[in-house]
């Protein structure tokens, strides 16, 4: 398996990036802006920019859920999606979280607290020796439940790329194997509404440990101060 220690490195990575847009970020910065604020966090942790990559999202909707970071104005009352995937020593973590710029509306709560629920609810799946199309079903059963639908993979290993098979979609049958690395980030995306989460866990014998502890509370992502940073 990859370095355990390398890849938490990247996981406080993520852990900085999400601390330093929190404290940072205003309505009326662009996108471009919230990736330098990410840059920075890094740079000042390590000492240089990591190799990265990963999405940097505000207003999503079902034709906009990822990409790089352009110079779209953030406006109050977007979502922000921040799915960030730095590199340490050759490993690569990939974690996920929405940010809310101004006060979500009853639908984006809703919506966030069943892709919470499908996360936690999915955990289980996660373990040695589980096909990968069960892990899909899982999440997709419960949010189902919601009358939600997540458009793509409920998660993939991760490690030494990005992006590792086997891939957590309806038509794997490959089986996630003990000690290695896993995401699960469900997602759901309207024209006005667009979010994801996304935790990484190590896959054990009979379960799975989550190594990413970062707040997932919905509270902690509501950035309330909808004017322009000076």
């Amino acid at each position: 398996m990859e370095n355990i220690n390398d890849f938490k490195v990247c996981l406080e990575l993520n852990a900085l990036a999400f601390d330093a847009v929190k404290r940072d970020l205003r309505a009326g910065m662009t996108e471009k802006d919230v990736k330098n604020i990410i840059l920075g966090a890094w740079r000042k942790r390590l000492g240089f920019d990591p190799p990265s990559s990963g999405d940097i999202v505000s207003g999503a909707n079902k034709d906009r859920i990822e990409g790089d970071a352009t110079d779209r104005v953030i406006k109050k009352g977007d979502t922000l999606i921040l799915d960030l995937q730095p590199t340490y020593n050759g490993v690569f973590a990939d974690t996920t979280r929405t940010f809310f710029i101004g006060e979500p509306t009853k639908r984006a709560k809703e919506v966030y607290k069943a892709l919470l629920d499908a996360m936690k609810g999915t955990e289980s799946r996660i373990k040695a020796g589980t096909k990968a199309k069960d892990v899909y079903f899982a999440m997709q059963d419960i949010l189902a439940d919601s009358g939600l639908f997540c458009p793509h993979h409920a998660g993939h290993r991760v490690g030494e790329k990005k992006l590792m098979e086997p891939e957590f979609l309806p038509d794997r049958e490959e089986k996630i194997t003990e000690n290695t690395f896993a995401a699960l980030e469900p997602g759901f995306y309207e024209d006005g509404l667009g979010i994801r989460i996304e935790n990484n866990y190590l896959v054990k014998k009979d379960s799975c440990e989550n190594l990413f502890g970062y707040p997932l509370d919905l509270e902690y992502f509501i950035l309330r101060n909808g004017e322009t940073k000076k």
